[in-house]
């Protein structure tokens, strides 16, 4: 599964060509990149600011939408976007980016989150004929103020439209979960 961590100037990024390995390369880095020092800093500006929302609409819309080439997909480590994003004022990425850069924020902030691996099923396909994973995005555990249950949120930071938190596209189907670790220990 694991894939060569690439470093080009000041680019790190990561090519991979199976969208499951791709998801789980997503946990595994969102532990380690959500004790980064820029990701701290970046996130506790932006929950001080707004907490969840503004950490959301600050990744929906900074990480400008660019679709990977078919035969491979590269995932951006969070740290280079945020280092883009202060220099430029956004970068570029596809929903797998801009999910990482949201969800190693939130772990930075004590939110326990799950990437969620999908399909989006097409306008003239079959709901019984999807194949397989054509998209990722994540939720987040959030703590009702009343009752204190907690509920799994979704968050789409990569949809074309402003999308509220909880939103998931009703032609969206759940394939698989993966919860990222930190220090060890899987956050739930």
């Amino acid at each position: 599964m694991e894939s060569q961590l690439n470093e080009s100037g000041n680019v790190r990024y990561v090519t991979i060509n199976d969208n499951l390995d791709l998801i789980k390369l997503m946990g595994k880095r969102a532990g380690e990149y959500s004790t980064n020092e820029i990701v701290d800093e970046w996130a506790e500006r932006l929950h001080l600011k707004g907490g969840v929302p503004e950490m959301f609409e600050f990744a929906r819309s900074v990480v400008v939408y660019n679709k990977d080439p078919i035969i491979m997909d590269t995932l951006r480590m969070p740290d280079v976007l945020l280092k883009r994003i202060a220099k430029e004022g956004r970068t570029s990425g596809d929903c797998d980016c801009a999910s990482l850069l949201l969800g190693t924020m939130l772990l930075n902030r004590g939110y326990p989150i799950r990437f969620i691996a999908a399909h989006i099923i097409g306008k003239n396909e079959p709901k019984s004929e999807y194949n397989g994973i054509n998209h990722v995005f994540l939720d987040y555990r959030d703590e009702d103020s009343r009752t204190k249950a907690k509920n799994w949120v979704a968050l789409e930071p990569s949809a074309k439209d402003k999308v509220p938190v909880g939103y998931q596209a009703p032609n969206c189907i759940r394939l698989y979960e993966v919860y990222p670790k930190v220090k060890g220990q899987i956050i739930k």
